[in-house]
């Protein structure tokens, strides 16, 4: 179990504003396209990379990869999909930062920014339909 590290930066220029928003409220938040704060998994998990880190190296947006081995902020994992296939590769923690959210805050979350294979999204999946 990975836990992330969440920040709040005020959009204003008062900075002390953004202490007001306790670390269990930003842990609390879930938006799309960021991972939740908490992620459950276990070595020979199937997950999908939910941003591009290295495109020449596989590991782009929507790419099914098996964790070989968790370390508290990179994990081993193989590429399961594509060219690339097969190939091991290190994902680290990555500081993340939505765009479209509305808060009077900018949240910022380090989390490795992948999600479990079922929690597939209709359009990750009509997509990887191509690749099996």
């Amino acid at each position: 179990m990975d836990l992330s590290a969440d920040t709040a930066t005020c959009i204003c220029d008062d900075q002390i504003e953004a202490n007001n928003y306790p670390v269990e409220f930003l842990n609390s938040i879930t938006l799309s396209g960021i991972p939740p704060h908490r992620l459950n998994f276990m070595e020979g998990a199937i997950v999908i990379l939910q941003r591009n880190l290295d495109i020449k190296k596989g590991l782009c947006n929507g790419t099914r990869l098996i964790l070989r081995h968790l370390h508290s902020n990179v994990l081993d994992a193989e590429i399961l999909t594509g060219a690339c296939k097969g190939t091991k590769v290190s994902i680290p923690r990555n500081k993340l930062v939505p765009s479209d959210a509305e808060f009077p805050f900018l949240l910022q979350r380090i989390q490795f920014p992948i999600c479990l294979s079922y929690k597939m999204t209709i359009n990750k999946s009509h997509f990887q339909r191509s690749f099996l």
